[in-house]
């Protein structure tokens, strides 16, 4: 996708997050304010990819985190290092001052296509993206970032709706779609298809897809 085909569909994602602080969207207003819950403990899929090592010394970067990280806050207790960043942050935190929700982190502004560049290499345990690589302008590029940032014992680790860009018929961010097959990662829309394993051939990648056919997981790892 053109990243000016991508920037005429931020103000669609700003009016559903507006939608949704204000209520109008009740189940995910309710999930956001559960996210907003400094005592939320890290989420458990995201506990089982990190190392041993004391909770002070893990540092976590959620990508296109939206207005508040779903990561969560707390390891054994113990509040977690937690980076979250996002394209629209500005927008986000202008929107949860207007609506009085206090995250206990507030989300910063960066793109998944250019992370080295705002945070250096090998930095993070884990990097995490939500429903948000099939949004970016350049889902291949943005795995690559996601693994230059994370140290060389790292995960990446990617959740999202499979094929949703089909689902949407291409409207707003909704430019690419998120596939597992085979156990392949795979993006594609209506110009072609991209194996990420073809791309990134020192990485070791677990994909996997629910028997319903709608969501997705995968984990990306270094192999060299």
């Amino acid at each position: 996708m053109k990243k000016d085909i991508w920037e005429s569909g931020l103000a669609s994602e700003i009016e559903f997050w507006r939608d949704v602080l204000s209520g109008g969207n009740a189940a995910f207003n309710a999930e956001l304010r559960a996210r907003a819950d400094p005592n939320a403990p890290v989420q458990a899929g995201i506990l089982a990819e990190l190392p041993a090592r004391p909770s002070a010394e893990i540092k976590i970067l959620d990508v296109a985190s939206g207005p508040i990280s779903w990561c969560g806050w707390l390891i054994d207790g113990k509040k977690a290092n937690v980076t979250a960043v996002d394209a629209l942050a500005d927008v986000y935190n202008m929107l949860l001052d207007e609506y009085k929700i206090s995250p206990p982190i507030r989300t910063i502004k960066g793109e998944a296509e250019t992370l080295v560049e705002q945070f250096g290499k090998n930095q993070f345990d884990l990097v995490h993206i939500l429903n948000a690589l099939d949004h970016c302008y350049d889902p291949l590029r943005a795995v690559r970032e996601m693994l230059d940032v994370a140290k060389s014992d790292g995960v990446v680790f990617i959740q999202g709706n499979l094929n949703e860009a089909e689902a949407a018929q291409y409207d707003g961010l909704h430019q690419w779609n998120i596939d597992v097959r085979e156990g392949k990662l795979v993006f594609w829309n209506r110009t072609g298809v991209v194996v990420v394993e073809d791309h990134l051939p020192k990485v070791k990648i677990t994909a996997n897809s629910w028997p319903d056919g709608r969501w997705m997981n995968a984990y990306v790892r270094k192999t060299v």
